[in-house]
């Protein structure tokens, strides 16, 4: 048809396609590709080269900064650790005074109660000293309340002297 048509005349480049045929032109496509092939294969390897070493550096900075993220993570969990353990030592610290105090607080109380007590018998018991027992009872109150001045100035000395774990945070320097 295309030679009828007139397309194909010879010397055209059509012709000589139409001559050869289609066989040939896969055997010369086999063959420009078997004498590249070595090319094709050199580029695609030195390409897989350079982006696995690419990869490898990029493994490589990652490996470095997880190790910076790790230590610094041990550097801070052993802070939190040691802080812990000041704030359970700083709470014993103050269970111990408070318990301190409470028992002082109690013991005042029970005073205050008994010498009330002596005073309310001795109404009972004898209307006309009432004054006498009053008077011996405020004294006794008075040296009570110097008794409680003297222990409260100890515990103040001894606060002074042995300063708590958050007074010794506050005078250390920070870094």
């Amino acid at each position: 048809m295309l030679i009828e048509g007139g397309l194909l005349e010879a010397g055209s480049m059509f012709s000589s396609f139409a001559q050869v045929g289609l066989g040939g032109i896969i055997v010369a496509a086999i063959f420009a590709l078997s004498r590249s092939w070595p090319t094709i294969v050199k580029i695609k390897s030195e390409g897989d080269a350079a982006v696995r070493a690419s990869e490898a550096e990029s493994r490589s900075a990652d490996r470095a900064r997880i190790q910076s993220l790790e230590a610094r993570c041990d550097a801070l969990s052993s802070k939190l650790d040691k802080l812990t353990e000041q704030h359970h030592e700083q709470m014993e610290e103050q269970r111990v005074a408070h318990a301190a105090e409470l028992q002082v607080m109690r013991h005042q109380l029970s005073n205050e109660t008994q010498m009330l007590d002596a005073l309310l018998r001795q109404l009972k018991i004898n209307p006309d000293r009432v004054q006498e027992a009053a008077d011996t009872i405020i004294a006794e109150r008075a040296d009570r309340r110097r008794a409680i001045a003297i222990e409260k100035g100890a515990m103040a000395g001894r606060s002074l002297n042995n300063p708590s774990s958050n007074e010794k945070e506050k005078e250390k320097p920070k870094n």
